[in-house]
């Protein structure tokens, strides 16, 4: 198991996806919240009644920072983008295909790889908060250490997390155990731009009106968007649901077939 984790590192840290997503993850949250800052100032200045623009004074709550750790939306896509990368590229090191017949081994390397992809997204996951910071004290913002909320942050940090791992356990499986690259583009592309959300709508409208359930509460692009009040009992349900279900399908599914 060390050696499978030792390589599949490896393979992660020489991709060029994982390099470049996560330059671009750190660039853009500092940018955007430089554009802010710069938005926030020329709005004051508009607003001032007399001809001085307001001084400007910026403070965010540190919580902030932890609550949401991509910043820019649509960095999911890169996220996302950078699982499916990192699936798809054996070259650099061992990949689930080469390994023998064994299924115990199989089942081991996709475990292998689960954590490989854990890991890069808190990497991603902290240089997006690095990003946000630097980017906020750059026009020269500041930060409150608001410690009653700090907990609360850290609790919606660690949300997010386990929702996009359960995004890539079920990338995992169409990719690795389906070996179906049409199905898995378009499930990355859904999953990386929140289009799942307008499904769960549909469906929940028609369920609502049959029993009183709110499916939008178990949404994982829902709560993966959430910004305040994020239900982490709800993403610990949706999340453990998932990984339990897709991570034994997999494993099955390469022992039952022949991976050439």
């Amino acid at each position: 198991m060390g050696s499978l984790i030792k390589a599949d590192f490896y393979r992660l840290f020489r991709s060029k996806a994982f390099i470049i997503s996560s330059v671009v993850i750190f660039v853009v949250n500092i940018a955007a919240r430089i554009f802010e800052m710069i938005l926030y100032n020329i709005t004051n200045a508009i607003a001032a009644s007399s001809e001085k623009a307001l001084e400007y004074e910026y403070t965010a709550p540190l919580s902030s920072v932890f609550s949401d750790p991509i910043g820019v939306s649509l960095l999911l896509i890169v996220v996302i983008a950078a699982v499916v990368s990192f699936l798809y590229s054996g070259s650099l090191g061992r990949s689930v295909n080469s390994i023998s017949d064994d299924g115990s081994k199989k089942g081991t390397a996709i475990i292998s790889e689960f954590i490989a992809l854990g890991v890069q997204t808190l990497i991603f996951f902290v240089l997006g908060m690095l990003g946000h910071v630097i980017g906020h004290i750059i026009p020269g913002g500041n930060f409150t250490v608001d410690a009653q909320n700090i907990p609360l942050g850290i609790t919606a940090f660690f949300s997010r997390w386990l929702l996009i791992q359960a995004m890539t356990a079920i990338i995992l499986f169409i990719s690795t155990g389906l070996r179906n690259k049409k199905i898995t583009s378009i499930v990355s592309m859904v999953f990386g731009s929140g289009s799942l959300i307008v499904a769960y709508l549909m469906i929940d409208s028609k369920v609502g009106r049959i029993a009183d359930i709110n499916l939008k509460e178990y949404a994982q692009i829902s709560l993966i968007h959430t910004s305040t009040n994020l239900m982490f009992i709800n993403v610990i349900l949706v999340s453990a649901a998932v990984m339990a279900i897709f991570i034994p399908m997999t494993v099955s599914s390469l022992k039952n077939n022949n991976i050439e």
